[in-house]
């Protein structure tokens, strides 16, 4: 038996399964509306590392170190820390580096100075040639920040600053 939905015939098999997506989609849309659920929140919490790539990735500049010792917006502190702790945080601050985004790139030199030395030391000569681009709260360049990333100061802050995931995201 089939019945007429839009111009096509719809089997009663298909209806039921048909009917719980929609409903799936509207508990969705409900959610996001009451900003029960934030879709940055939902990742964050289901693919941490993706997302904290994704995140870090869209940094064009880096913040200045705020009074709670947070340095950069709260999420990218957070993502910073949570790609620094992976197993492969030396490879994925390289992806990072090759960012168009100069604060990404600054925020990965900052993670190549954490986990891999040996790659800092071969990857800042770049950035420390780079005076045309601001990328600081107070219109540094970037090789200005690359000069306060070698004295570790960044990578201890960002390495340290406190964050509760769920509550970082801007």
């Amino acid at each position: 038996m089939t019945s007429p939905v839009g111009g096509r015939a719809v089997t009663p098999g298909v209806l039921p399964s048909f009917l719980v997506l929609v409903a799936f989609l509207a508990a969705v849309g409900l959610c996001t509306m009451l900003e029960l659920v934030s879709p940055y929140v939902m990742w964050q919490r289901l693919a941490p590392v993706s997302y904290a790539e994704w995140r870090l990735g869209r940094q064009s500049g880096m913040d200045r170190l705020t009074p709670d010792g947070c340095y950069g917006t709260p999420s990218a502190t957070w993502a910073w820390q949570t790609i620094a702790r992976t197993g492969d945080a030396p490879a994925r601050f390289q992806r990072l580096l090759r960012s168009q985004e100069p604060g990404t790139r600054l925020y990965a030199l900052a993670g190549l100075h954490a986990t891999d030395p040996a790659a800092f030391e071969a990857a800042v000569p770049m950035f420390l040639r780079d005076t045309l681009t601001r990328a600081g709260p107070n219109d540094e360049s970037v090789a200005a920040l690359a000069v306060e990333i070698e004295t570790g100061r960044v990578s201890r802050t960002l390495a340290s600053a406190p964050i509760i995931v769920g509550t970082c995201v801007d």
